[in-house]
């Protein structure tokens, strides 16, 4: 069994740098509950959350920022989940009539991949197959989107790539997605992509401001 070993990939390659233990955040109902947890890393990274409100993930597991819908069509939970140099921030929101608790597991992705790195594995007989078509990370940056500007980051794929989106704002990152950004529909933040690019945006009428957004873009060959 090899436990040590080098990856090497034509491609750059995503580095998980953070693992969080399972964060429970108790909610009463029709309220909300902001905390924060110590970012152990000692820097600012990529996060990608999800939540449950079972602790074993075994139910009702959700991305940030998404949940089920109650009676009215309105989420029936928000979440939010923000990174800085020295705290992680989990915001929470409880719609519904009834006390919940939201287990939180969070990773972090280095804010540059790197095309080699080494591994000490985690876990035992792991099997590498190649055999059908990986994600890979086509193209990766980050990017200022002025007030009022938009910003075109040219694939030419010829397909839709799957595009992963965070948002940098006052030394904090977030995580983007299709619900936040419906959420957050009146904030200004606009990113849309298709077969040839992606779209990145930012609309505001009273002051001018600079968007900080980082992206993954993942071919699908």
């Amino acid at each position: 069994m090899i436990k040590d070993f080098v990856l090497s990939s034509d491609y750059p390659i995503d580095q998980v740098i953070y693992r969080s233990d399972t964060v429970p955040v108790p909610v009463n109902a029709h309220d909300y509950n902001d905390i924060t947890i110590p970012n152990t890393y000692g820097s600012a990274f990529l996060p990608i959350a999800q939540f449950s409100t079972s602790s074993d993930f075994s139910q009702n597991a959700f991305e940030v920022n998404t949940s089920g819908f109650n009676n009215r069509g309105e989420y029936q939970y928000l979440s939010n989940v923000r990174v800085d140099n020295n705290l992680i921030y989990i915001s929470t929101s409880n719609r519904t009539d009834a006390a919940a608790t939201f287990y939180f597991r969070i990773i972090g992705f280095a804010l540059e991949p790197h095309r080699k790195a080494s591994f000490t594995s985690h876990y035992h007989d792991m099997t590498f197959n190649t055999d059908n078509n990986q994600l890979k990370l086509y193209k990766a940056g980050t990017v200022l989107v002025n007030t009022n500007e938009e910003i075109r980051i040219v694939h030419n794929l010829g397909y839709k790539p799957l595009v992963l989106l965070w948002l940098e704002q006052n030394g904090q990152i977030s995580s983007l997605s299709y619900a936040s950004l419906e959420l957050w529909a009146n904030s200004g933040y606009s990113a849309f992509v298709d077969k040839t690019a992606l779209t990145l945006s930012y609309r505001e009428e009273f002051f001018n401001t600079v968007i900080k957004y980082h992206y993954r873009m993942y071919a699908d060959e």
